[in-house]
């Protein structure tokens, strides 16, 4: 749902407001999560779950998505396939220490140690949302439209076009027709006032009247 949410705002929102956004929502729940978390794993297991299921919410929302995209939004051309590499290759360095250390950490410190782990977690995003804003060039990336899309807007262009098109030429027509019946106005009124006439002369009793 997070990740759903972050490629909508793609073109919305900055690449660095998104990561910073990301990297504070989660300092934030997992900073609240250490501070609860041993009154709430004995008293209340369910708000502790959903806690849980916010961290997971805030892990795809904007960071999952912008770590991706900025590198090929960032680099050079000429750079951009061996930085995208080294960063990518940065990010599972991190994913091996974290799956090899807490669990370490868990089992000598115990539930200590887990709230530990949470209290890093924080930190490691706060540090990633205060280099993102210090080094991190703003800029939005425009998401390209797929074939389909491109079709379906060229053909409601063109529908408009047709439909302006058509105005145009009922316009122009209703234009000529009023002219033509402005320019035989005279003429008809001529007629009529010639046949009066005819028919006043033809009537010799109503002359002499």
């Amino acid at each position: 749902f997070g990740t759903g949410i972050s490629v909508h705002f793609l073109n919305y929102l900055p690449l660095k407001m998104m990561q910073m956004t990301g990297f504070g929502c989660i300092c934030l729940i997992c900073i609240i999560t250490a501070s609860v978390y041993n009154d709430l794993i004995h008293s209340d297991p369910t708000a502790l779950y959903g806690l849980f299921c916010l961290i997971g919410f805030f892990l795809n929302l904007f960071v999952n998505i912008t770590t991706f995209v900025l590198p090929a939004a960032v680099f050079r051309k000429e750079v951009r396939s061996t930085f995208n590499g080294a960063a990518a290759a940065i990010g599972k360095c991190g994913a091996v220490i974290g799956a090899y250390a807490f669990p370490a950490l868990y089992q000598y410190a115990g539930q200590t140690g887990v709230v530990m782990i949470f209290v890093m977690s924080g930190i490691c995003s706060a540090i990633g949302a205060i280099i993102t804003y210090f080094f991190l060039v703003d800029g939005m990336v425009k998401v390209e439209p797929t074939p389909l899309q491109r079709k379906r807007s060229v053909d409601k262009a063109q529908q408009k076009m047709d439909v302006i098109q058509e105005g145009e030429e009922r316009t122009t027509s209703a234009y000529i027709d009023v002219r033509e019946r402005k320019d035989t106005i005279p003429e008809q009124q001529q007629h009529s006032v010639s046949n009066i006439e005819i028919t006043q002369t033809s009537n010799p009793l109503q002359s002499q009247i």
